[in-house]
């Protein structure tokens, strides 16, 4: 709780417009919907073992972007939408580090190197989504 105190007095409140933007777009990451919000089961011991570190380059993700076209969109738990184009980019990078399944470790207290990895990348693709507008 201490811990809690600390940290809440540095972050936006739970329902500010950034905290929901950043849910949203974790949630459509993460494949969660408004049917179906259970979370992904936790990686094993063979991905958490194959995953590996590199460092991409905003050049990289920019190499991977689909060209402008009429994309599907996918729908978020709250109905909001993001371009498809951004969710593949941001899973070919995970895929770029061996991360065949989008999760965390769930039940890990502390900060892992799975955990750090995958939000580190999902920071990376939400400046990267939201620089070009797509919320």
């Amino acid at each position: 709780r201490t811990l809690n105190k600390l940290v809440s007095s540095n972050i936006p409140p739970s329902q500010d417009s950034l905290c929901i933007c950043i849910r949203d777009f974790t949630t459509i990451i993460l494949g969660l919907t408004k049917n179906n919000n259970n979370l992904p089961l936790p990686p094993s011991s063979d991905e958490v073992d194959t995953a590996t570190l590199r460092n991409i380059t905003n050049a990289d993700i920019d190499s991977l972007v689909v060209e402008e076209r009429n994309i599907a969109t996918e729908e978020s738990s709250n109905s909001k939408k993001l371009p498809l184009k951004f969710k593949i980019v941001c899973l070919s990078e995970m895929a770029q580090h061996n991360i065949q399944h989008i999760t965390f470790q769930w039940n890990v207290k502390g900060q892992t190197s799975w955990n750090g990895l995958v939000i580190d990348i999902l920071v990376k693709h939400w400046l990267y989504a939201k620089i070009n507008e797509a919320f």
